[in-house]
């Protein structure tokens, strides 16, 4: 990459001599492929300076040039996969010396830490506020960081990476030639790294330098490597923490003697390149020292899988200069680098692809340098385990040294798309949900705009089925929500070919074979009354294990009128499907022993109950079928055969129009335009062909009356009012915000939310066999929360006020307490800890009786302040608000 080295002039005479002796390749640039300048910058082979941010925009991090003491950050305005440079956000940050080199580390959420190693022998991290394009004060994580003098573009002494629990972990080149591993939580409330233990050494020798972090998505364990100038020649050691923080013996990982550079005081001419996959298998790539052609350059390709006993070291047929690894979801393992040197076009843009059988394609161009610009530079890939957003693709900086000046170089935006895309991808947001709506006409109502009453009881619960069927819907024109839970062994199946029906498990996505690859979850008892107005509807999975897998499959229906029970000789793979269908694509952790909501999919529902063979109380059944193409991505969810109350869930809110409020004149079908998100909207709006008075509220109002029942019977509570989800924060008292947090707010000890659940329908002395709150997540965060959760002690709880707040609630001696730091995404429910012991000491009160109000209290006890997540509140939206789910017999 550095001129130092291109000027070296044994190299030199090398390349001239292979240029005369080997004939040149005519390469053009695949059409797939993207390519564009940007902005003033360098990149770096080893860290991460680029970043696709949960709301699918881009933000780059580069030092603006050589012997510069700017760092830059330039963004993307609007999200989607860019053709034409549209880095139109930038700002520049000044850390005071001259900047080594730069690392972008993503969070996931909100937060990018920009760590900086300076010429002054300082490591800094600048977190940097994606919402408000923004940076705190930077933070020192050390003092004694390597340096170097002469020229120094991407001298890699820094590295960094966070885990899925929210650890920042960072390596750094230390100034007395060993490599220094340390860990850090970070408190966004206050803009401060608390270290997670002592610094480690990782090195045994001397001459250590130029350190390559990477996390396993597998199971969180962190492996360094880094070159080592002990002895001669080099070599390239790394050393594997395990996931209970016990670092490993220190490995050889080359073959052949590395190449290295002391020219101009550079110890050695960049890192090796190293990343992880999903299955946990490393992959790195270093170049090698002049060889038997008497160049020197010759890639060299690393590689340990899970259950190896060692790495194995492969000399491949490509010569290129500071090459990085690149890897997709599908784990497809690609080289880019400039070179190659037998081509004599050192200043162009290559790539290559690792085959399934371990060769690896000849090289590919990939941009070409213009006029006496050279392309000279090391590639900085997108890459990380948390926030790893569009990983189908591979994305890249790189940067050109206009008429080969390293003090004037422009950086260049590289992708690589999905196998078998175009480039011409337009932008669409992550994990986009895309539903599939039939060309039926669609009837159209329009809501008379009229106060409507509340009914009483104005929170009747919402009775999931059981053996006994739930009573039938009544006309109203009210919103009712619905929740159904898989209640038979035999209706959460997978179908791959063979049937299973019993495991503890079921899967989405795709298992060991390509096709078919399908889930079955059939609903019974599913009390909606034909023509029915379908505001919402979605799927909830109970998460049975912490889990980061690429999933993607179609959701539809069989199309019938009532669906019988899955068998061998009718399984899932051979029902026909519902023509309205919604395509589900995430990218997301899901964290053990959670609830999470999938994709809205109201056209599918809507399409089954307008049927005219529909009847209230029939069974309905969805089909989930795998769409990757190939194996093995999958998420487990819970089955029956688990626990009867972690099965899966359909939760469907829909309109009940009655024969007078409404008279079809054709046989269209009414079916609302779907909204694509990964939770229920709002109610929709509908415009009529007649204007009939149908009156809708934003207030879910269920008129289902709960019948006894011999087994356990599930309900599901929501926020009636405005002044039934508060935050407390010291003195203040908020009733009418449009989110509610949960944890520590401005005051570190009088930080609280309040839940009222009115309605609650309960008999006195019923036996509780589980309780959690379930929080829509309002925005990606990842901040850790400690909270302590008990319920106010009282018959019948009043509403919240100045004179009667959370703080002023006399309390349950049942009291549960909440510490996690995990990642919370953008629009998906949260379930919070088990708390049957705090509503059962409420309903076995003695002045307890059944419709009585219940109110939760939480109070932050973290021992700073702003350390809290925002969730759905009524006043945002109410079908978003906090709920309370109850199974008891």
């Amino acid at each position: 990459m550095y001129s130092s080295i291109r000027y070296v002039f044994s190299g030199l005479l090398v390349l001239l001599l292979l240029s005369l002796i080997l004939p040149k390749q005519d390469l053009q640039a695949q059409s797939n492929y993207v390519s564009f300048a940007v902005a003033a910058g360098v990149t770096d082979v080893v860290p991460h300076q680029l970043v696709r941010t949960n709301d699918d925009r881009l933000y780059i991090v580069a030092v603006k040039a050589q012997y510069s003491t700017r760092v830059a950050v330039y963004w993307t305005p609007q999200a989607g996969l860019p053709t034409t440079n549209t880095f139109t956000g930038t700002t520049e940050i000044d850390v005071g010396t001259e900047a080594l080199s730069t690392d972008a580390v993503y969070n996931g959420a909100d937060i990018i830490h920009i760590l900086t190693n300076t010429r002054g022998g300082v490591f800094y991290d600048t977190p940097f506020n994606i919402r408000t394009n923004t940076v705190q004060p930077r933070i020192t994580i050390a003092t004694n960081s390597g340096t170097v003098s002469g020229e120094y573009i991407g001298t890699s002494g820094i590295t960094g990476m966070i885990d899925t629990t929210g650890v920042l972990h960072t390596v750094y080149w230390r100034n007395d030639k060993h490599i220094a591993y340390q860990g850090f939580t970070y408190n966004q409330g206050s803009n401060v790294l608390v270290p997670t233990g002592s610094s480690v050494q990782l090195d045994s020798g001397t001459s250590a330098n130029h350190p390559a972090l990477a996390l396993s998505p597998l199971d969180n364990t962190i492996t360094v490597a880094w070159f080592s100038d002990a002895v001669k020649p080099a070599k390239i050691l790394a050393r594997t923490r395990s996931t209970s923080g016990v670092w490993g013996a220190e490995e050889t990982l080359n073959t052949a003697a590395p190449w290295t550079s002391v020219n101009s005081g550079i110890n050695i001419d960049q890192g090796p390149s190293l990343v992880i996959d999903r299955a946990g298998t490393r992959h790195l790539l270093y170049i090698q020292d002049y060889d038997s052609t008497g160049s020197y350059g010759r890639v060299h390709y690393v590689r340990k899988a899970m259950g190896d006993n060692g790495w194995t070291d492969t000399a491949l047929a490509t010569y290129s200069h500071d090459p990085a690894v690149g890897i997709n979801s599908a784990n497809e393992v690609y080289l880019i680098g400039h070179g190659p040197q037998q081509t004599g076009q050192n200043d162009d843009m290559y790539v290559s692809k690792r085959n399934s059988d371990g060769s690896w394609t000849a090289i590919d161009l990939f941009a070409q340098h213009t006029g006496g610009d050279g392309f000279d530079a090391s590639p900085s890939t997108k890459w990380s385990v948390v926030g790893w957003n569009r990983p189908e693709s591979i994305e890249f900086m790189f940067f050109a040294a206009i008429g080969g000046n390293y003090n004037n170089t422009v950086l260049h935006y590289g992708r690589i798309p999905a196998s078998g895309t175009a480039a011409t991808n337009t932008p669409i947001p992550p994990a986009s949900n895309t539903p599939v709506v039939p060309n039926t006409p669609t009837k159209t109502f329009t809501p008379v705009p009229t106060n409507t009453p509340t009914l009483t009881p104005s929170n009747t619960p919402i009775v999931a089925p059981s053996s006994t069927p739930l009573p039938s819907a009544t006309s109203s024109s009210g919103a009712q929500t619905l929740t159904l839970q898989i209640n038979n062994g035999a209706d959460d199946v997978n179908d791959t070919g063979t049937l299973t029906v019993s495991d503890p498990s079921v899967w989405v996505g795709n298992a060991g074979t390509a096709s078919p690859a399908i889930a079955g979850f059939r609903f019974n008892g599913v009390n909606i009354p034909s023509g029915s107005i379908i505001n919402s509807a979605h799927l909830e999975f109970y998460s049975t294990q912490s889990q980061w897998q690429n999933v993607s499959f179609q959701i539809a229906a069989d199309a019938v009128d009532n669906s019988a029970a899955f068998t061998s000789n009718n399984r899932p793979a051979q029902r026909s499907l519902t023509t309205a269908a919604v395509i589900h694509s995430s990218n997301v952790q899901w964290n053990a022993n959670t609830w999470y909501s999938i994709d809205e999919m109201a056209p599918v529902i809507q399409q089954l109950t307008n049927r005219a063979g529909w009847q209230s109380g029939n069974s309905l059944s969805l089909i989930l079928t795998g769409l990757r193409g190939g194996t093995y991505g999958r998420k487990f969810a819970s089955s029956f055969e688990s626990g009867s109350t972690t099965g899966a869930r359909l939760v469907i809110n829909f309109q009940a129009v009655s024969s007078q409020e409404l008279t079809p004149t054709s046989t269209n079908t009414p079916i609302p335009t779907a909204t694509t998100t990964n939770l229920p909207a709002p109610t929709a709006t509908y415009t009529p062909t007649r204007t009939p008075t149908v009156i809708f509220t934003n207030t879910p109002t269920p008129t289902l009356t709960p019948t006894a029942s011999s087994g356990p019977q599930t309900v599901t509570f929501t926020i009636k009012s405005a002044t039934d989800d508060v935050n407390e924060d010291g003195a203040s008292l908020v009733t009418n915000g449009t989110t509610i947090w949960i944890g520590n707010g401005g005051n570190a000890t009088a930080s609280f939310a309040g839940l009222r659940f009115a309605g609650v329908t309960i008999p006195r002395g019923a036996t509780i066999v589980s309780a959690h709150l379930e929080v829509y997540s309002s925005q990606s965060q990842w901040i850790p929360i400690t909270l302590q959760m008990a319920g106010d002690a009282s018959d019948n709880s009043a509403v919240f006020s100045t004179s009667a707040k959370p703080s002023q609630r006399p309390l349950t001696t049942a009291r549960i307490t909440h510490n996690s730091n995990v990642n919370w995404a953008a629009n998906t429910r949260y379930s919070l800890d088990e708390i049957k012991a705090i509503v059962q000491e409420i309903v076995s009160r003695s002045g307890w009786q059944s419709g009585n109000s219940l109110s939760l209290i939480l109070k932050g006890t973290a021992a700073g302040t702003y350390s809290r997540k925002f969730g759905g509140s009524f006043e945002g939206n109410p079908t978003l608000a906090v709920r309370l789910v109850v199974t008891y017999s």
